[in-house]
């Protein structure tokens, strides 16, 4: 039954898109942040905003995220510009409203963080970061802002009690967490 219902996922997914990789539809809600629910005639399409990580709900600016995305486009029409698929089998696509790059937008409003490890090609997502932490803009306000990946995973997150620095690297850290090393450029 699993195997009938996964099947049938795919089914919708690859034979629902355009040939040229672009959906339109409607923002018909709003998850949170960084994640849409698009409808388009009688579906629905599970949309994930490429190359940002906006915080979660219960996390700290989660909330002015999510609203922040609702004004730019919850309920209008919206291009998506697909980019591949999740682990969760949502699209994830480049969102565009009347012409604005929206998945910028958000960050441009220090509603979100560049994600480098799956977009880092994106250089004009990662100059918008620079800029709203510059100016302390949204979430940048918060000198303790966490990243979402660290809020869904405390044990995760660098504990600077437990960094070596590489000697001649002013900005690389070894540092541990639950056993595990994971080298940080920060």
């Amino acid at each position: 039954m699993k195997r009938f219902f996964f099947l049938l996922l795919i089914y919708t997914v690859l034979f629902t898109v355009r040939a040229d990789g672009v959906l339109y539809g409607t923002a018909l809600w709003i998850v949170d942040g960084d994640t849409i629910l698009l409808r388009r005639k009688n579906q629905l399409t599970t949309v994930r905003l490429w190359g940002i990580d906006a915080p979660e709900k219960k996390q700290p600016g989660g909330k002015a995220a999510t609203s922040f995305l609702v004004r730019l486009i919850g309920r209008k029409r919206v291009k998506v510009v697909l980019h591949g698929y999740g682990k969760y089998g949502r699209v994830i696509g480049k969102v565009y409203y009347q012409g604005k790059f929206i998945n910028l937008e958000m960050i441009k409003a220090g509603h979100a963080w560049w994600l480098e490890k799956y977009s880092p090609e994106a250089t004009e997502l990662k100059e918008a970061e620079r800029k709203a932490r510059e100016s302390k803009t949204g979430l940048w306000q918060n000198p303790g802002a966490v990243r979402p990946e660290f809020f869904r995973h405390p044990e995760l997150r660098p504990n600077p009690e437990r960094q070596t620095q590489f000697s001649g690297a002013s900005n690389i850290f070894l540092y541990s967490a639950n056993d595990f090393l994971y080298l940080a450029a920060l």
